[in-house]
């Protein structure tokens, strides 16, 4: 995060604003002014409105100038933080070259994807990031209004769990 970057935390989300990139397109303030409002401070009211229509809208942003970090992401009560980054086709912890963890899916048609395979590297194990792997999944299912086909043994078993994920289950 860059020295000028602000963190608004909700209950749900985290919103991070990089004013150096922003455009001023306004499409924030257009699309979710009870969020987003610059005559207010702060002007990020991250519980203002669901994290999923929070997430759907900073995607929208043109510039990158707006982030965000699922607080799904932290885990032992908030004490460990890790970061899920989307990639191509999947969600992984680390980094691109090297990850951690990874949920990957294939894109079938529009508005399906079939997830092929969750893995999570010994040193992560028993810290609930294959959980917060498909909660994130979930949540961008969401977002995007897709369905799920979880074909991964590790994935069909948290389908499996959480009655709340039928909604995304193909």
């Amino acid at each position: 995060m860059s020295d000028d970057s602000k963190r608004y935390v909700g209950k749900d989300i985290e919103v991070i604003f990089h004013p150096g990139r922003c455009v001023h397109s306004a499409k924030c303030v257009s699309g979710l002014p009870e969020v987003f409002n610059i005559k207010k401070k702060p002007w990020v009211h991250v519980d203002g409105e669901t994290a999923d229509k929070i997430a759907s809208q900073i995607n929208n942003c043109p510039s990158g100038a707006l982030e965000y970090v699922w607080k799904s992401n932290l885990l032992n009560g908030g004490k460990q933080m890790f970061e899920i980054k989307e990639g191509t086709n999947g969600f992984y912890v680390g980094e691109e070259d090297n990850k951690e963890a990874e949920i990957h899916y294939v894109q079938n048609g529009k508005h399906i994807i079939i997830v092929d395979h969750t893995i999570v590297s010994d040193s992560l194990k028993g810290q609930g990031v294959g959980q917060a792997l498909v909660k994130r999944l979930v949540e961008f299912a969401r977002t995007k209004g897709i369905k799920i086909m979880p074909l991964c043994p590790f994935a069909k078993s948290q389908f499996d769990r959480h009655e709340d994920y039928a909604d995304v289950l193909l």
